[in-house]
């Protein structure tokens, strides 16, 4: 650790009395978080504390920020766990207004927006959502910001903003700010092309609104960005009920970068935030966009946010994860950026819901501001709902994080709030920790204490291609306790195939390989997440099986051109690919 990290974690360990004391008013909620410059300011009183920090529990209880999950229909897994697998896949069509004010005008063209969230090079939204999803996402809009104009709301900034941040009280807020802005644009934009599911609901309203947010800068007379309802407007046979706001710029005109967009379009999709929301903690810090992450790039503004943490990446259907049966030896892993790869391992000792995911993260790409570089293990607990409860060696194990990182130093800096992530936390990392089992620090212990048989050992880089020795110890065994003799043998070995041909016309050819006999059942779910056939329900034996999947449904109807998903379930085990059917 250098001295100057050395200085930085006894400053805010010095602060610690002053931070608790300011933070835990903030309550809790899953809003973009404050920048970590105005949190420091705050703490030590160069900054009033913002109306909409001060009053989060009501913010939370008139629904700002509740993350919608309807987007895609929740899979159960065969472990017991809900996903929101797949839920956004292919073009995905989002509408971005450009609003200003009399006493507030708007100062950047409304071009520079078509280029910041829809442009096809650089840091833009789209080309973020398109990297972090491994190209299954493509975000558009059939009515770009320049088309549409910056428009003129009916009312002062002041009349929404109301010293209040825009939350407060109906209607001096953000809600009938929106809601004025539906009624100005509803004769210009067709709003039924903005739902994508066909569930009747726009899924996403992206407001720009002039001016700096208090995110970045803090003070109550400016709209702190969020995510929220309206009064159900119903247009073009579609109903308007939620929307992000976001400011024009940072601090001066031009500056504004794609960080806090990316970060509450997540919420858009249906993920929560990975900050601890009542501020005693730093959650997963800037290892993930959901938390602290949404704020890096080359000055620490947004402009190169990092990437999705593994987690959040499964829940969107976008990765998943190889599950460890058998032991791996020396295993490749390869870079997360670039590739849709992790590692999930659980045994007989975790309980349903809890388990750790391993990536390799690198600076590529959007991740190029990370703290640092290696594996990166996570402990997830599907059994909490948020990040709001840290848990360190001392602490109750009753309250933890839903996705914690294991850093490897064993410091829990990020539970401790010493920083927001750095060279400790990965594998090796700078403490040159090339184990994660039972018996290190961190270990692969179940919150509630029981020793497990998961492990990570052997740890080394070549470049930027990790390999490490996995096991879950399950090799030859159930996942359960036993007791229940005709419970599904666990395979020691499963493999799921790519389809083949991909894309494919009229039909194509699902494979899969297990170790010992089991009884399988495949099936195959479209874009929303709804199962549309079953191609295998049955007992295998052990080695390769093949199905054919000839594009008709369960009904015997013919599907129609899209991306389809394919899922193999064996025991505990899952896994799923993607494939493309073109009529």
């Amino acid at each position: 650790m250098t001295i100057f990290a050395n200085y930085r974690l006894r400053l805010m360990r010095l602060m610690w009395p002053i931070l608790v004391a300011v933070l835990l008013l903030i309550g809790s909620a899953d809003a973009a978080p404050p920048h970590p410059g105005l949190i420091l300011r705050l703490a030590t009183g160069d900054a009033v504390l913002p109306y909409y920090l001060e009053h989060l529990d009501e913010a939370r209880s008139k629904g700002i920020d509740q993350v919608r999950t309807g987007i895609g229909t929740a899979i159960k897994s065969a472990n017991g766990s809900l996903s929101l697998s797949p839920n956004v896949v292919g073009q995905f069509r989002v509408l971005a207004i450009l609003v200003d004010f009399d006493d507030n005008v708007a100062a950047v063209p409304g071009g520079s927006f078509d280029s910041l969230i829809f442009g096809s090079q650089g840091a833009t939204v789209s080309e973020y959502y398109r990297e972090v999803s491994y190209d299954l996402v493509q975000l558009a809009s059939v009515d770009l910001p320049s088309e549409v104009g910056w428009q003129r709301a009916p009312e002062d900034y002041a009349y929404y903003v109301n010293n209040s941040n825009g939350t407060g009280a109906y209607p001096n807020n953000s809600q009938k700010l929106v809601e004025d802005l539906v009624d100005l644009v509803d004769p210009l934009v067709d709003f039924s092309n903005y739902d994508n599911n066909d569930d009747g609901e726009v899924d996403g309203l992206l407001v720009i609104h002039a001016g700096r947010g208090a995110e970045y800068g803090g003070g109550s007379d400016v709209i702190w960005s969020h995510k929220w309802n309206i009064n159900n407007r119903y247009r073009d046979g579609v109903n308007i009920s939620s929307y992000t706001i976001q400011p024009e710029f940072l601090s001066v005109p031009g500056d504004q970068t794609i960080g806090v967009i990316a970060h509450e379009l997540g919420h858009v999709f249906g993920l929560p935030d990975l900050y601890d929301t009542d501020y005693s903690s730093n959650g997963v810090g800037k290892w993930g966009l959901m938390s602290f992450g949404s704020w890096l790039g080359p000055q620490g503004k947004g402009e190169s946010p990092s990437h999705l943490c593994a987690w959040s990446k499964m829940q969107l259907g976008w990765l998943t994860p190889l599950d460890v049966i058998d032991a791996l030896t020396a295993e490749t892993i390869l870079n997360a950026e670039q590739n849709d790869i992790a590692y999930r391992l659980y045994s007989a000792d975790t309980v349903d819901g809890e388990y750790f995911l391993i990536e390799n993260r690198q600076r590529i790409g959007f991740d190029s501001y990370l703290p640092a570089t290696g594996l990166l293990i996570w402990h997830i607990d599907d059994a909490q709902s948020n990040n709001s409860g840290e848990w360190y060696p001392g602490l109750a194990t009753s309250t933890h994080y839903q996705v914690a990182l294991e850093q490897a130093d064993g410091l829990y800096e990020l539970e401790h709030k010493g920083d927001h992530g750095d060279a400790g936390d990965p594998f090796p990392g700078s403490f040159s920790r090339t184990s994660f089992n039972s018996s290190t620090v961190p270990s692969s212990d179940t919150y509630a204490g029981a020793v497990t048989t998961v492990f990570v050992e052997n740890i080394s880089f070549v470049g930027t291609v990790a390999s490490a020795d996995l096991s879950s110890g399950m090799s030859g065994g159930g996942l359960s306790g036993g007791g229940d003799d005709d419970e599904p043998l666990v395979p020691r070995k499963v493999e799921l195939a790519q389809n083949y041909p991909n894309p494919f016309n009229p039909s194509t050819t699902i494979s899969f390989t297990t170790g010992n006999a089991a009884h399988a059942l495949v099936e195959v779910f479209n874009s929303l997440g709804r199962k549309v056939a079953t191609l295998l329900d049955r007992n295998v034996p052990a080695g390769q099986t093949s199905v054919l999947f000839d594009a008709v449904d369960d009904n015997n109807g013919q599907l129609a051109s899209g991306v389809y998903y394919y899922r193999i379930v064996i025991g505990k085990h899952e896994d799923s690919k993607k494939m493309v059917l073109i009529r």
